[in-house]
């Protein structure tokens, strides 16, 4: 007794799906309940100051050297993994722009 079964690469996904039908195959589905989470009723949350969307709100803030701080250590690491090198712009070509993304972790 032979099942038929369906190669991935066949031009016909009809005839894919009525395959996988006659063996029985049905697609795994989630079987688990998700669970709410609760903080209680005494849980607040305050968002005292907003981290800066560019870096001259960076830089005019109260926490300016911990982020140059930052900064710097982001550029060593780029340049300790040989992820990018400095080079200048080839003529006729554009630069590819980039973002720099402030936020602060809060670790408990």
């Amino acid at each position: 007794m032979s099942k038929s079964v369906c190669d991935t690469s066949c031009s016909n996904l009809s005839s894919c799906s009525n395959a996988n039908k006659d063996i029985g195959f049905e697609p795994r589905s989630n079987k688990r309940s998700k669970k709410v989470k609760d903080f209680g009723s005494k849980f607040c949350s305050f968002l005292l100051e907003d981290d800066p969307k560019t870096y001259g709100e960076a830089m005019r803030s109260i926490d300016a050297s911990f982020w140059k701080e930052a900064i710097n250590d982001e550029m060593s690491f780029l340049k300790t993994n040989k992820t990018w090198f400095l080079t200048d712009l080839p003529l006729g070509c554009k630069s590819i722009g980039c973002k720099w993304v402030f936020l602060k972790e809060i670790k408990n």
